[in-house]
């Protein structure tokens, strides 16, 4: 076995031999090896990734997973066709291997703290990842902030403590006797156990790869959190520096801006909301009060209701065609929302019986996208001019006669 640059990092490279090829189509194939260095996903860790090189042929292994009781590797191949019995150098990417590997004792140390600081919270699975990963949990409690915060301060200061992370393969018997050893009896069925430890601070059954100390995880970010009372998610990174000096690039020509301190933006941003509540709740009570400019045309069949508005959304404009609208009537209504793009609504009523969303896709020239029913669609469109929206429903009205 031999070690080489790969990927901006070591890759650890064994000779072997393809014993099967279970599919091969195209640039993706299935294939199972003599003997197989890369890790099957499990534990909620992907499987490993890297290269297999043989005489005319090369694929990148982009995943290794269980299947019938074996590891096979999912390939996209590069150059050649993979062959029953050809000797390959498989090469297992080891840099990517190693951040899953800060990601997954990450989250031991991040699911231990959750747990043991919010009793009747149990961590129900994970899902590792390279920029970022998310553990799910079940909690009749509430998460916030709050809690996460005080959870990733504990967390740092295990990973500063450089606390070793030990591995050991346990026979099942031994297993159950292992005080305080986390791990679901119902699921795993193997005669061995793999258990994985942190002295003193967590015991638990897990199959994925993980840093020899705590100190390897590098740091800790939680970065987000979703759910409700039972049902929740935290997502969190080890690539803490990278993400802190991202936000603060945004944060910073924030608070110029917004012209407040770091302290005093939440006070800020609650201020707004509830003046963009009062906002709202005026804005109700006057659309149905408008009394909008609207202009009218006979088109034949069908008579034509239209209007453009400049800067006026088009929330304040739809309680106007909902009232307006008639079976023989046509509504188009133009609502400029910045220089060169304005927001459209086009209705009609039972009698004018043809299909808007036809007569977008047919006129290209109206510069427009958007959806909708047979009777009503509305999108955004950058043709401004009333009067091209005009002579294109005269040919639709016209061809309908």
């Amino acid at each position: 076995m031999t070690a080489r640059i790969f990927r901006g990092g070591v890759c650890m490279t064994m000779s072997t031999r393809i014993a099967e090829i279970v599919e091969n189509k195209g640039k993706r194939a299935l294939v199972a090896l003599e003997e197989n260095s890369f890790r099957p996903s499990g534990g909620g860790q992907p499987g490993d990734s890297g290269i297999l090189r043989g005489e005319g042929f090369e694929a990148v292994v982009e995943d290794c997973r269980y299947q019938d009781g074996r590891p096979l590797l999912y390939l996209r191949v590069k150059r050649g066709k993979p062959e029953t019995g050809m000797t390959v150098d498989a090469s297992v990417d080891l840099g990517r291997k190693h951040l899953l590997s800060r990601m997954h004792t990450g989250e031991h140390i991040l699911s231990r703290i959750l747990e043991d600081s919010n009793p009747g919270l149990e961590v129900t699975k994970v899902a590792i990842g390279e920029e970022e990963s998310t553990i799910f949990l079940s909690y009749e409690g509430k998460i916030d902030w709050d809690v996460l915060f005080k959870a990733e301060e504990k967390a740092l200061e295990i990973i500063r403590a450089d606390l070793p992370v030990n591995v050991n393969i346990v026979e099942r018997q031994k297993a159950q006797t292992i005080e305080n050893l986390k791990i679901n009896w119902n699921r795993v069925v193997d005669p061995e156990i793999r258990v994985v430890s942190i002295p003193d601070f967590d015991i638990i059954a897990c199959s994925g790869t993980h840093t020899d100390s705590t100190g390897d995880v590098g740091g800790i970010l939680v970065t987000g959190f979703k759910g409700a009372s039972t049902e929740w998610s935290v997502s969190f990174t080890v690539h803490r520096e990278q993400y802190l000096s991202e936000y603060s690039y945004v944060m910073r020509p924030l608070l110029r801006s917004v012209g407040c301190s770091l302290k005093k933006l939440p006070n800020v941003y609650e201020s707004l909301q509830q003046e963009r509540k009062q906002l709202l709740k005026a804005l109700d009570k006057a659309r149905n009060m408008l009394d909008l400019p609207w202009n009218f045309q006979d088109l034949g069949p069908c008579k034509l209701q239209y209007l453009f508005l400049e800067g006026m959304p088009m929330d304040m404009i739809l309680p106007s065609v909902k009232e307006t609208l008639d079976e023989n009537t046509i509504v188009l209504a133009l609502a400029g929302k910045e220089p060169g793009k304005a927001s459209f609504v086009l209705a009609r009523g039972a009698a004018c019986a043809f299909d808007l969303r036809h007569f977008i896709r047919d006129n290209p020239e109206l510069r427009a996208r958007g959806g909708g029913t047979r009777e009503w669609v509305q999108g955004e469109t950058s043709e401004m001019s009333t009067g091209k929206w005009l002579e294109a429903l005269k040919v639709l009205t016209n061809s309908n006669q």
